[in-house]
């Protein structure tokens, strides 16, 4: 039961990330939360790394860790960007359609097609999105399916989902031309660095207004849930299937829900949390299908 709990614990931090990315961005701006998953991770992740120690690393692994950095650069400012604009309880389930971005690119490009339970899966996963953006029963009946594109922090997000459904496949060629624990820390300090001419950026941007503050335990705090998050979930990943920890990861958006509406007083807690549930399900059925 080992692996159950370590996936639980990915899904826990998953789902605080999101939560605290949206107290955070209420005090600095979208790139700096961004920066702090990397910047302030990356001493955790290093003893992760002086724990598993060094491995051996191919070729393969610099090439796909500057492409994985290069779309994480954007998919992250993105990610910060949308939890800022939009309820958390709306933004965060949306990573959830990652899986499913994949199957029509599989049917494309290799012809594969998914069997009755990878169909139920994107049925469910589509219901989930619906009651997600349900507002009013009188409305058009298709405007749910259409309000993700019309809403700026889950447009957003449905980019970043696009992204990480290709960097998904780069970061398991880096992993295996290198070790989990390597990538996450190399992963943590280029990312680390290249964010920064985008804070200067942004900060030159604001001097005509207030200075950027510099909460640095929250900073410090953002970058713990995101190398915590990281750890446990390639320790889990150590004992069982991708798919199942990734599944279970990803019902940590039920938690981003959950305190979206206690602590920042997001609305429709019960349809986003049906919502999210139904997503998840169906995300898992075309994980396993």
């Amino acid at each position: 039961m080992t692996w159950p709990l370590l996936a639980l614990g990915a899904a826990l931090f998953y789902g605080l990330q999101g939560v605290w990315t949206k107290r955070l961005t209420r005090e600095v701006p979208p790139v700096v939360a961004a920066w702090a998953l990397f910047a302030f991770g990356l001493p955790l992740l290093a003893g992760y790394l002086a724990v598993r120690g060094l491995p051996e690393v191919s070729p393969a692994f610099w090439f796909a860790l500057t492409t994985t950095c290069a779309i994480g650069l954007l998919a992250y400012s993105l990610y910060a960007s949308a939890i800022q604009r939009s309820d958390v309880g709306l933004t965060v389930p949306l990573l959830a359609l990652t899986p499913i971005l994949l199957v029509p690119v599989e049917w494309l490009l290799l012809g594969d097609v998914p069997g009755l339970r990878g169909l139920a899966g994107i049925v469910l996963v589509v219901a989930g999105v619906y009651l997600l953006n349900l507002k009013d029963l009188r409305g058009a009946p298709l405007a749910p399916l259409t309000a993700p594109f019309r809403d700026p922090g889950a447009r957003r997000m449905l980019g970043v989902a696009v992204l990480w459904s290709v960097t998904g496949v780069v970061d398991k060629i880096a992993v295996t031309a290198s070790s989990p624990a390597f990538y996450g820390t190399m992963q943590s300090a280029v990312l680390g660095l290249a964010f920064l001419p985008l804070i200067a950026r942004s900060t030159a941007a604001r001097r005509t207004s207030a200075p950027v503050p510099r909460p640095w335990p929250a900073l410090a705090l953002q970058g713990f849930l995101h190398a915590a998050m990281f750890i446990v979930q390639m320790e889990a990943l150590r004992l069982t299937l991708a798919a199942n920890v990734i599944t279970i990861k990803r019902s940590g958006a039920l938690v981003a829900v959950l305190l979206g509406a206690l602590v920042f007083g997001e609305r429709d807690l019960r349809k986003r949390m049906l919502g999210t549930v139904l997503t998840v399900v169906g995300v898992m059925l075309v994980a396993t299908g």
